[in-house]
């Protein structure tokens, strides 16, 4: 158990972690979070979304945590003189 704060986490398939790092506006605590659960072996994590009630996130250090890929909608994101304009394309590229 990695006791940073109240909020839980899952280690993806290896039990739970607490962490108080999950704030909307500062991903400093996360960050190192992160550095240090990878420098530890494990590939990824599951953890409650800070910015949409009652969403999951996952921070995947390894691609052999996916299993399964679901293909979903299709973006297009184009940056021109510093402007991002970003549009849901009806069929992938």
């Amino acid at each position: 158990m990695n006791d940073c704060g109240s909020e839980h986490a899952d280690k993806i398939g290896s039990g739970k972690i607490r962490c108080q790092a999950a704030t909307p506006n500062d991903y400093s605590q996360s960050q190192q979070l992160g550095r240090e659960l990878r420098q530890s072996g494990i590939q990824g994590l599951r953890y409650p979304s800070v910015k949409l009630e009652g969403g999951l996130c996952f921070g995947l250090f390894s691609p052999k945590t996916v299993k399964r890929v679901v293909q979903a909608k299709h973006y297009e994101m184009v940056y021109r003189e510093g402007a991002l304009q970003v549009n849901q394309l009806l069929q992938p590229r």
